[in-house]
């Protein structure tokens, strides 16, 4: 039997300056699942990400950078990756946004949906199964099938891993800013419709 999975996932962007925080090195460009085995550090990345991709400024303590992202609605790109036996066979494309990851749970009631474009994911439905593709339906271009009861399962521990995620916020807040952990990880709930 082929293991399949989705996972949360945010893309990391580049930041040149001093972090206010810890963050993960490396991670540039590159997707961090969010569920409950994250590090601090990769928490770090994630806030930064969701920091500068909606334009807040960063300031040299942590406490003036989060209270400015606070004040604010954001957005996060991202959104979900579908596996199958550990190969990555799709991505979220560009300018896919976490906070759309609900739209999902109407896949598997018959709805597609817009997952980005560059690469332009999408959704077919076979007889009894859902195809997602990572870039237009065409010869060589990867895919996963998933039926119906398999996506709605896979569903819901994407739900359940944002719900540890968040879990983890609230610890990384505690440690980065004691004072602000309750207003952060409500302004990511509220932003990300957990």
């Amino acid at each position: 039997m082929r293991e399949k999975t989705i996972e949360v996932v945010v893309e990391i962007n580049p930041f040149d300056g001093e972090p206010p925080w810890a963050v993960a090195s490396n991670a540039d460009y590159s997707f961090l699942r969010l569920f409950s085995g994250v590090t601090d550090e990769e928490i770090g990345s994630i806030i930064l990400t969701a920091c500068t991709y909606n334009q807040i400024e960063i300031h040299s303590l942590a406490t003036e950078t989060l209270n400015a992202f606070i004040a604010e609605e954001f957005v996060l790109p991202g959104g979900l990756q579908f596996s199958e036996n550990g190969q990555v066979k799709v991505v979220p494309g560009c300018c896919s946004g976490l906070e759309d990851w609900r739209e999902w749970l109407d896949v598997p009631n018959g709805k597609s949906i817009w997952a980005g474009h560059d690469p332009n994911p999408g959704v077919e439905f076979i007889n009894n199964s859902i195809r997602v593709w990572q870039d237009e339906k065409a010869d060589g271009v990867e895919f996963i099938d998933l039926n119906y009861d398999e996506m709605r399962g896979l569903l819901e521990k994407v739900e359940s891993d944002l719900k540890a995620f968040v879990v983890r916020l609230g610890e990384w807040s505690d440690f980065v800013v004691p004072n602000l952990k309750q207003n952060i990880v409500q302004h990511f709930v509220k932003n990300m419709h957990i």
